[in-house]
């Protein structure tokens, strides 16, 4: 018994229709940035500086990359004459803070009124403010605090 539904006809008199497959675009031909993307800007610590943050984002419950975010962007907002520090430049050790555009724009006006790179300018803000949170305690109190 033949059906009346063509769906359920043998496909014998059906041309199959082939679609091309889409290339992809590439970023060079104007593929879209995410509006929220995040640029990493590493923040070189010494040692005892990232055992606080690590003990300080501990305590905020969160952990030390979004830590040492919250307080860049925190240092970045607020209007404060940051002193220089010293930069330990030849230190492996460091945490990334993820920036949004704005956040970027601004420690990049920091970084040219200070005529010094990203990097420096994000030291040089994010250590004041680490300072600020610890209320010069020293790491050991720190530790028995939690």
């Amino acid at each position: 018994m033949e059906s009346f539904n063509p769906m359920f006809l043998p496909s014998k008199n059906k041309p199959k229709t082939i679609k091309p497959r889409k290339r992809p675009i590439t970023r060079a031909e104007g593929r879209k940035v995410r509006r929220d993307k995040k640029y990493p800007v590493k923040i070189m610590l010494t040692s005892q500086q990232r055992k606080a943050i690590r003990i300080l984002a501990h305590k905020a419950g969160v952990c030390p990359t979004v830590y040492c975010t919250e307080l860049l962007k925190k240092g970045l907002l607020r209007e404060y004459n940051y002193p220089e520090r010293d930069y330990p430049s030849n230190s492996q050790l460091c945490f990334p803070a993820k920036l949004e555009e704005d956040y970027r724009k601004l420690l990049f006006r920091y970084s040219i009124k200070w005529d010094c790179s990203l990097k420096r300018a994000a030291h040089r803000i994010f250590m004041t403010m680490l300072d600020l949170e610890m209320e010069g305690a020293t790491l050991d109190e720190l530790s028995e605090r939690l």
